[in-house]
């Protein structure tokens, strides 16, 4: 199976992102939210992030406050077949 890494648009966006190529499935690693996202959503870690794009559910494992508004989330995908995060 070969995986590629990448930035989610053309422009330098901070959310990076690992593609099968065999499924061409996407899995995000670290996405970027600014400080009211971060409220709205209630994120926090150990909490849950929803890709509704890709229909793919997170545990953030980290949260790193990396300007004077912006926090880079750490993500780790949610198998179907595990249980929910504690």
């Amino acid at each position: 199976m070969f995986v590629q890494r990448g930035l989610t648009s053309a422009m330098a966006s901070p959310d990076q992102y690992i593609r099968c190529n065999d499924c061409s499935r996407v899995t995000y690693d670290i996405v970027s939210r600014n400080d009211r996202e971060i409220r709205i959503g209630r994120f926090q870690t150990g909490g849950e992030f929803r890709d509704g794009t890709h229909q793919t559910r997170y545990v953030i494992y980290r949260m790193l406050k990396v300007g004077f508004n912006e926090y880079l989330l750490y993500l780790r995908p949610i198998l179907p077949h595990s249980e929910e995060p504690t």
